[in-house]
């Protein structure tokens, strides 16, 4: 009887041990598999970043969101600042995480938003309302661009409304 419960150990161990290799192989396999697997498609934050400096669109301003995005993914070739809506259908200088200087002296030439994530009331009609009607307006992804035939400015102080430029 002892030998019996020898035999059925052992058994058990191969049966085990067996297993346990097979298991150990399909990890492998599994795990190599995702080494060959193709790097994943472009960011969408990338293809904006890539579209706005291939236009020579370096400086704007939009949603928090995208312009911090756009911002960072560029390494500041190109510079989005944030706005939000003041409530009275004009955009303003976002003023959380934001600098005055970011928008003393500096000309904007076009609004940046996301349409799939709408933040702060950032919209194409708010856009309008504040620096008049664009000269024209492209769509990379989600997001929509609208820009001007002249460069406005934002005041840096958030409660102004924004202004266009004479220029």
């Amino acid at each position: 009887m002892n030998m019996l419960c020898r035999v059925n150990d052992s058994r058990v161990v191969n049966v085990l041990l067996v297993a346990s290799i097979v298991l150990a192989a399909v990890g492998v396999v599994g795990y190599g598999g995702e080494l060959l697997t193709p790097a994943p498609a472009p960011q969408p934050a990338n293809a904006l970043g890539n579209f706005l400096e291939s236009h020579r669109l370096t400086s704007g301003v939009g949603d928090y969101w995208s312009s911090s995005l756009v911002t960072v993914v560029t390494g500041g070739k190109v510079a989005v600042r944030p706005v939000i809506s003041n409530g009275a259908s004009h955009l303003v200088r976002y003023n959380r995480q934001s600098d005055a200087s970011w928008y003393k002296a500096v000309h904007f030439r076009f609004l940046v938003f996301d349409l799939d994530r709408p933040w702060g009331n950032v919209t194409a009609t708010i856009g309008v309302d504040t620096f008049g009607q664009p000269s024209e307006k492209f769509n990379v992804g989600s997001y929509e661009i609208l820009v001007w035939p002249k460069a406005f400015s934002v005041s840096p102080i958030s409660r102004d409304l924004s202004r266009v430029l004479v220029s």
